[in-house]
């Protein structure tokens, strides 16, 4: 045989705003335009369970003392101790010209409260703990669940029903019990003056109001700056989930629709959309892998389209980038040195992102540094990062030969280039990179150059940049 569940008491009175008084909206709309709301106690509960109104159906009673700002209801009985029941149910109609609207939110604001409404108005509500039980959280003990219907040409509703359910508390817990720790009777419970401020957020119907597509945003994405515009770009090597939030009314429908026209084998991107009750709605789709780099998007629509939105000949570019490598060369107008030296093979600086800029390290620069290199003065390293390179010079002559590189008199061994020039910078693709410290350090018949690449900011593709070294270098 079963445990026998013993019931606790329940007392709860439901309060209603009267004509324009709402804590929660300012100007509120008058309650008169809006129908008598129906409260519908829970009369299928079995025994030993009871809910019962005092008042009859659909009769609201003023609070003592107070005529002008609630309406309420009082509910008592008793209810197994640790099962959700429905207490009651309630159903607002707004009249002709009105509807419930709450931003997307909900449309009747509910506030769980321990005094008189009056007062609870001015303080703070009471808080669901998740972290705390039934048996101890008061507000924890309340669910509601809300049906909006009766929509008008806007899709907006006319008609909101509320079900309440309750959860009572342990029979045993403190607030169950009495001072001497006996089971707490009606009258006790009734003391504790527990109740639930309900609010419809009625607001007046305007006319009709056209369905709009606002504006689009792109997730999943950055907008970078390449060289001459600000672009929507996405890193990845192969496939890429991209999101897209659409704004607009309420209802509004569409297709968004990417393309690649360079790919005539690529299907497109076709994501159907109706705009939700917030006023938004999101789709995900994959940005396929393909020889180029950019998408085309554009929504098609019969509704009205903002400003901003992307059409089929205005689209909106996306687009994809690989990482991007970035290196450094000596190059030579002549023959003079080896062209198969380690000088003459680029050699790589740094990896990154495309279009991007670039952090210093912690640790002062990045790469291999040597005894040669120069140091780098706290000064230098803001705005961008150092990379160290290195490259060795040979003469060309072959072996045996006693053909050395010689450094410019002018500088001399161990001297520093002064702004040293690339013959390629990066510019054409966005990277801004610049030569610091560079130095020339004689080692027997080889020179070494050996300095930092100073990277400010990544472009959107490979660059070797180009160092000539026929003004500073010669053969003897």
């Amino acid at each position: 045989m079963g445990a026998v569940k013993r019931t606790v008491p329940i007392n709860v009175n439901i309060y209603l705003p009267k004509t324009t008084f709402n804590p929660f909206i300012r100007k509120a709309i008058s309650y008169a335009n809006l129908s008598v709301a129906t409260l519908t106690e829970n009369a299928s509960l079995s025994s030993p369970n009871s809910i019962s109104d005092s008042l009859a159906v659909g009769t609201w009673t003023d609070l003592p003392g107070d005529t002008t700002a609630f309406s309420y209801k009082p509910l008592s009985g008793s209810l197994t101790h640790g099962d959700e029941h429905e207490v009651f149910t309630l159903v607002f109609t707004a009249n002709t010209g009105f509807h419930f609207d709450s931003d997307g939110k909900n449309l009747v604001k509910k506030r769980i409260i321990s005094q008189h409404p009056r007062q609870a108005i001015n303080v703070k509500d009471f808080s669901k703990d998740t972290e705390s039980t039934v048996s101890e959280n008061y507000a924890s003990r309340w669910r509601f669940v809300e049906t909006p219907s009766n929509f008008d040409s806007n899709k907006l509703a006319k008609t909101v029903t509320v079900v309440a359910y309750y959860t009572a508390p342990d029979f045993r817990s403190p607030d169950a019990l009495f001072d001497d720790d006996e089971p707490i009777t009606n009258a006790q419970e009734i003391l504790k003056n527990r109740g639930i401020i309900i609010a419809p957020m009625l607001r007046k119907s305007t006319t009709a109001v056209t369905a709009k597509i606002h504006s689009l945003k792109f997730t999943n994405i950055r907008k970078a700056f390449d060289g001459t515009e600000d672009i929507l770009i996405t890193d990845s090597i192969g496939k890429r989930k991209v999101g897209a939030v659409i704004f607009g009314t309420s209802g509004a429908t569409g297709t968004l629709i990417g393309t690649q026209e360079t790919e005539l084998d690529m299907d497109p991107i076709i994501e159907d959309f109706t705009v939700a009750a917030s006023g938004k709605t999101k789709v995900e789709f994959i940005l396929p892998t393909t020889t180029s780099d950019e998408f085309q998007f554009y929504i098609n629509s019969s509704v009205t389209l903002g400003s901003n939105i992307p059409i089929e000949s205005a689209p909106q570019s996306i687009f994809k980038f690989d990482v991007v490598d970035i290196k450094i060369i000596a190059s030579q107008s002549g023959s003079s040195f080896h062209g198969s030296s380690p000088g003459f093979t680029a050699q790589a600086i740094t990896t990154g992102r495309a279009l991007s800029n670039v952090r210093k390290s912690k640790f002062g620069a990045f790469g291999t540094v040597s005894d040669n290199h120069a140091s780098i003065p706290d000064s230098l390293q803001k705005g961008g990062a150092f990379f160290a390179f290195s490259l060795q010079i040979n003469p060309a002559a072959t072996s045996g030969s006693d053909d050395l590189v010689v450094i410019d008199s002018s500088i001399g061994d161990g001297g520093f280039l002064r702004s040293p020039k690339l013959t390629t910078d990066g510019a054409s693709t966005g990277t801004i990179a610049t030569l610091k410290r560079v130095k020339l350090v004689q080692s027997s018949a080889n020179v070494l150059i050996v300095g930092y690449v100073f990277i400010r900011r990544i472009g959107k593709s490979d660059v070797t940049l180009t160092l000539p070294i026929d003004n500073f270098l010669t053969v003897a």
